[in-house]
């Protein structure tokens, strides 16, 4: 037992000790707009755009609206919406673009949580 735990904290030791300075982070605004073509996303050097095919779920939660697809997780956050019917209004409107536009049974949408 007493080998265990000498093992650990030598190979533990080295991590907690080690103080690792942060990089200062400051958030880039973000413009997603959804249309019946797909999702857009652009940042101040970056424009990216992908096809309903390339979304494979949408999910909206109290924090917002995200999406999973090919190239990652996107998300839409709850303060881009005026109010949580807004929020709820622009889920149902991507929801009938993904329906409506995507072949496929593979895609799916979460069924709306209640939202607080």
């Amino acid at each position: 037992m007493m080998t265990i735990v000498t093992g650990i904290m030598i190979n533990l030791g080295p991590i907690l000790a080690r103080r690792v300075e942060v990089a200062h982070f400051e958030p880039e605004p973000t413009m997603i707009r959804v249309d019946v073509a797909g999702i857009s996303k652009r940042a101040a050097d970056t424009e990216i755009h992908i096809g309903w095919k390339s979304v494979s779920r949408v999910t909206l939660t109290e924090f917002g609206i995200g999406f999973v697809t090919q190239e990652g997780g996107w998300f839409i956050p709850m303060s881009a919406f005026g109010s949580e019917n807004d929020l709820k209004a622009e889920y149902d409107r991507i929801v009938s673009f993904m329906v409506s536009l995507q072949a496929g049974p593979e895609t799916e949408h979460s069924v709306p949580r209640t939202l607080h």
